[in-house]
């Protein structure tokens, strides 16, 4: 009777162990499935950004382009001012394309603002010699924005954003 007891206690010891060795087995099988599929999409999401941080560079290098002949073409004395008024009349249709319901004041104001956010920039990466003093671009600033009578708020906002 003793060892009916004793066969009976390692049969349900060996089935509990049976059954958990089992249902790790099926464990580790779906986490390794899953680990499988976890890295095929790391892979293309990382062959993705890598194709898109290209296509950045390329538009990137583009836009420089653009802007160097652009810069390259207003050099040429009479060429020059035609091309000028060319490429401000490009980028006001595409600006009133984007803003359909705003006009040219708006547009000069909003370039105005712009402008004057980015002209320190700009005079710092001019030679020495040739870099204009900081109080006259300012005082030319502050007229230009003076001239459109939308800007007037917003030319002393700017002049306190160049001034910093």
């Amino acid at each position: 009777m003793k060892l009916i007891f004793r066969l009976i206690a390692v049969s349900r010891r060996t089935t509990a162990l049976v059954f958990l060795c089992v249902s790790l087995a099926i464990s580790t099988a779906g986490l390794a499935i899953k680990a499988t599929l976890l890295s095929a999409q790391v892979a293309t999401l990382t062959a993705k950004a890598a194709s898109s941080a290209v296509r950045n560079r390329r538009a990137a290098t583009r836009i420089r382009a653009k802007a160097r002949l652009r810069r390259l073409v207003t050099a040429i004395p009479l060429a020059g001012i035609g091309a000028a008024i060319y490429f401000e009349r490009q980028d006001f249709q595409g600006w009133q394309e984007e803003n359909p319901d705003r006009n040219l004041g708006d547009h000069s104001c909003e370039v105005a603002g712009i402008s004057a956010e980015v002209v320190g920039e700009v005079l710092q990466e001019l030679p020495e010699l040739i870099r204009p003093g900081r109080d006259f671009v300012l005082s030319q600033l502050d007229y230009v924005l003076s001239q459109l009578s939308e800007c007037t708020e917003h030319a002393t906002d700017q002049s306190d954003v160049i001034s910093e």
